[in-house]
């Protein structure tokens, strides 16, 4: 029994020293709990810029995306398979880049978007650079 009772009157100290600590401690910790909040407040506010910054930027981009689509579009709804290579040339313009033998290439650059034309009007090839996606037009 007075095992117990050491051990009992032990473990009351040490909840008694413990609790006795944490009051001292409250004190500092409470300072510097604020100190941490605004800090905490300060960093959130920073990143909620950034956040704004980064958005902004999307958008933009996706509106030149937006732009570059619709401005390829208005070339390529009037391409068709009829028509001659002086005719692809007037609706096209100077491709960006031109290469192959015997199969020839001609690749026009809209954004992120790039229109390829194989032996001028046999295959419109449209190419996303950004989601890999390629979508044959005829």
């Amino acid at each position: 029994m007075s095992k117990r009772v050491m051990a009992i009157l032990l473990m009351s100290a040490l909840a008694f020293s413990l609790a006795c600590g944490c009051k001292n401690n409250d004190t500092e910790s409470t300072s510097s709990t604020a100190s941490k909040t605004e800090s905490s407040l300060s960093s959130n506010k920073e990143s909620s810029k950034q956040n704004e910054s980064k958005t902004e930027s999307s958008k933009q981009s996706e509106s030149s995306t937006d732009k570059d689509y619709e401005e390829m579009m208005s070339y390529v709804n009037k391409l068709s398979p009829e028509l001659t290579d002086e005719q692809v040339h007037e609706i096209m313009g100077k491709p960006d880049e031109e290469f192959g033998s015997g199969i020839n290439y001609e690749v026009y650059k809209f954004g992120r978007y790039t229109v390829k034309i194989i032996n001028f009007n046999s295959c419109v090839i449209i190419c996303d650079s950004e989601t890999g996606e390629t979508t044959k037009i005829y």
